[in-house]
C-alpha cells in the first residue's frame, strides 16, 4: 500500500512530461530541409589543349551557389549531366 503513492506519483509526473513535450509541426518551413540552390557550373580542363577533350584528361568542377541550403545534416545530394545539357 505505501507504493501505490509514489507509483501515482510517477505515472502523472510521466503523463505530464509527455503532454507538455514539445511536437515538430513538419508542414513548418523551420523545420523542412532544403538544399542549395546552383547559380552555375564551370568545367576547367588540365589538359595540354582545352579545346580537345581526350580520355584521362582532369578536370576541374566549380559550382556556384547562389543560395545556401538549411537543415543539411548527413544530406547526400548527386546529380547526372547529358551530353545536351553540357554542349548546347
Amino acid at each position: 500500500m505505501k507504493y501505490v503513492p509514489s507509483f501515482l506519483l510517477v505515472v502523472l509526473l510521466g503523463g505530464s512530461a509527455l503532454l507538455a513535450s514539445c511536437s515538430e509541426d513538419l508542414n513548418n518551413p523551420k523545420y523542412q530541409s532544403v538544399p542549395p540552390t546552383v547559380a552555375d557550373i564551370e568545367f576547367k580542363s588540365l589538359g595540354a589543349d582545352p579545346a580537345t577533350v581526350r580520355v584521362g584528361d582532369k578536370f576541374v568542377i566549380t559550382v556556384k551557389q547562389s543560395a545556401f541550403g538549411n537543415l543539411l545534416d548527413k544530406t547526400t545530394y548527386t546529380w547526372t549531366l547529358n551530353r545536351t545539357d553540357c554542349f548546347t
